[in-house]
């Protein structure tokens, strides 16, 4: 097996470790209709009523707004997905629109929810595909701009700042490729 043949999987792990602690992690919820408390696993969560902010696990967050329980506080991905298409349209080919590090895992919560939701709902199919060429987009400009910047003899100082895990390890990736490329090339 090739070293290439080997990759996929090791992004693949990175996306399953960072989906899994993302899940993991506390998100405020407001309570909109009152909670009984329960013990789920090693978590407990406490009674709550109504308009009661609680700090959950998103695991646990996202099951009780499937229920009607709570809302989530936090800004609406598909606002943010929008911003950052704009964002990244209005930068030159070397400059990256710095986007949150979950940026990716929400979004495809996101489209995963909303893709079950448009299997009943027009609206939520035009929602999912609006959400989805959105998505294309944004992503085939970020890809762009980190093959460019992959391949220059110096990075950016602030670049690890603007991307996320993923996008760093494609980044780091393709520079290891390209710099092998170089000094084979240039070997005399």
């Amino acid at each position: 097996m090739s070293q290439l043949e080997k990759k996929p999987h090791e992004i693949e792990s990175l996306f399953h470790d960072r989906e899994y602690s993302y899940r993991m992690a506390f998100v405020k919820v407001l309570v909109k209709k009152p909670i009984q408390a329960i013990e789920v696993g090693s978590f407990r969560l406490p009674e709550a009523s109504e308009g009661a902010v609680l700090d959950l696990p998103r695991w646990i967050a996202n099951i009780l707004q499937s229920m009607g329980s709570v809302e989530l506080q936090e800004d609406s991905i598909d606002s943010e997905l929008f911003r950052a298409v704009t964002r990244e349209r209005i930068h030159s080919n070397l400059q990256l629109n710095p986007i949150r590090e979950d940026f990716y895992l929400r979004l495809r919560e996101y489209l995963h929810r909303v893709h079950q939701s448009a299997e009943s709902d027009r609206n939520a199919q035009q929602e999912y595909d609006r959400a989805l060429v959105s998505t294309h987009d944004l992503i085939t400009m970020r890809i762009g701009k980190i093959l460019q910047l992959s391949a220059l003899s110096s990075i950016p100082s602030d670049l690890f700042t603007k991307i996320t895990p993923e996008e760093r390890m494609l980044f780091e990736k393709v520079r290891e490729l390209v710099n092998e490329w170089r000094r084979t090339l240039l070997i005399d």
